[in-house]
């Protein structure tokens, strides 16, 4: 019995690392995406680039600390008390302000590394990608609903 309980701990334990791994991946592929998405789109020169890729890259992680640190979409259900909505949602504007803080950082620390088009041509492109994207994701779903529903 304590042998069938150690393989079940090891198998479940096995299973979410596993799981956990690919998530992982799926982010790294993102990324490795997005990185080559905005160098063709944007045309940087190579001193460019090694200068902008370092500001990014901060500017990305300040933004992930973020949305970690203020997760809203924590404990929402249908069944919380208007006090809950209200935290929040002021939640939400604390990291509304914080993002729009970082992103002028962030625009601040570009200048005099690329021009200011090519500055407003990435905030335009970061949004292309991240439609592309969400159309992506719309399209996988739609197709999994599909492929569920039984013949007509």
């Amino acid at each position: 019995m304590k042998h069938l309980s150690m393989l079940t701990l090891f198998l479940s334990l096995s299973f979410f690392l596993n799981a956990q791994d690919r998530g992982m991946k799926k982010m790294e592929k993102l990324e490795s995406m997005k990185i080559a998405f905005i160098s063709e789109k944007v045309d940087f020169t190579p001193k460019e680039a090694q200068l902008f890729w370092p500001i990014y890259n901060n500017y990305s992680d300040e933004l992930k600390a973020l949305r970690k640190s203020l997760d809203i979409n924590k404990g929402h259900s249908k069944d919380m008390t208007d006090s809950d909505a209200k935290k929040l949602i002021s939640s939400k504007i604390v990291m509304e302000k914080e993002k729009t803080k970082i992103l002028e950082k962030f625009i601040a620390d570009l200048e005099g590394v690329i021009s200011p088009q090519k500055t407003l041509r990435l905030l335009h492109i970061e949004q292309e990608f991240k439609s592309k994207m969400l159309k992506k994701v719309r399209e996988k779903m739609e197709n999994r609903e599909q492929r569920k529903r039984p013949n007509n």
